[in-house]
């Protein structure tokens, strides 16, 4: 019986254990939009005789929290490539703003995952009102524009005495190419990290930061429906995203090229650029300021990234002449 109990326990760590290092659900998303199949639908007739509507579902199915009372408050939602006098409407009815919170999936403590929530974006009523000589085929797009975050960690490697036999691999190796990375579910990740001695007090940890979406991001701003996430490479706020670092271990001092700020939770964070959506290279160090008493040991690093995204969807619509 206690040999049984034993290995009962002995499963149930394993299992614990294993939904740890899985924590993140993972994915290239956060916000994924679709449109409703007949709303709108592929046809419609001029002269104000096909009264119709635009409805598309949007999923949070990235891991962060978006909406009012979130670190990532603004969700915008619009509809774009019509003349809003032409199809009767006004061009304020043509974008919606999230009113409340949306959560992100999650991972459960016994490793299913609980889907994010959904919210619905209805544009309505829209009646083509001109008129046409011969089919007219026009492309409306919808376009969602909002705040999202990225949630990684990264699994260093740490010694006392950083010079003495670094490549000492009895737990794991002060140089390493491929440190083990963890990133929720959204559209901008750290890709990868590496690792290796900077002196005999200092380790330097490179963190690659990457574009893995089909969107494009920015820097946070504007809530102006009609500059936001303005698709554009001269869009001066285009490709930045704020990048934020912390580790907490009173034996090293974290410090990284280009992040000069701390905010209230610890983080040391700074902007960086995603040229093109090209990935970048963000150099921190950590610095030895007292000795510890485990030799070689791993710890985890945190990052956060914080940002605009922006993703459409075009949707074509023929409009035929009522005659």
């Amino acid at each position: 019986m206690l040999f049984f109990l034993l290995l009962l326990i002995i499963a149930s760590c394993k299992k614990q254990e294993q939904t740890k290092d899985h924590a993140f659900i993972g994915g290239n998303q956060g916000l994924a939009v679709k449109i409703l199949q007949g709303a709108p639908p592929p046809i419609i007739q001029d002269e104000g005789s096909s009264p119709f509507s635009v409805i598309a579902n949007f999923a949070n199915i990235g891991e962060a929290e978006v909406g009012p009372g979130t670190e990532n408050p603004f969700v915008l939602i619009r509809l774009l490539g019509i003349v809003p006098e032409q199809f009767g409407t006004k061009p304020e009815n043509l974008y919606q703003t999230l009113q409340h919170k949306l959560g992100g999936a999650k991972r459960n403590f016994d490793g299913t995952v609980l889907p994010g929530e959904i919210e619905v974006a209805v544009f309505e009523p829209l009646n083509f009102l001109g008129n046409v000589i011969e089919t007219n085929a026009i492309t409306m797009r919808l376009d969602v524009c909002y705040d999202y975050s990225t949630y990684s960690t990264v699994k260093i490697c740490l010694k006392d005495d950083i010079l003495e036999s670094y490549q000492d691999s009895t737990i794991c190796m002060l140089r390493d190419l491929h440190l083990p990375v963890g990133n929720s579910g959204a559209p901008l990740q750290i890709l990868t990290a590496d690792e290796s001695p900077a002196g005999n007090d200092r380790i330097q940890v490179n963190l690659i930061v990457g574009h893995v979406g089909k969107g494009m991001n920015f820097r946070r701003g504007t809530i102006d429906p009609r500059n936001a996430c303005e698709f554009s490479q001269q869009n001066k706020d285009a490709f930045y995203t704020t990048l934020a670092v912390k580790y907490e271990d009173d034996h090293f001092i974290l410090s990284c090229q280009g992040l000069t700020q701390v905010n209230s939770e610890g983080y040391i964070f700074g902007e960086i650029r995603l040229y093109d959506n090209a990935p970048t290279t963000v150099t921190c160090y950590l610095k030895r300021v007292k000795p510890s008493k485990n030799r070689v040991y791993q710890s985890i690093l945190q990052t956060k990234l914080k940002y605009r995204y922006g993703e459409y969807v075009e949707i074509p619509l023929a409009v035929q002449d009522v005659h």
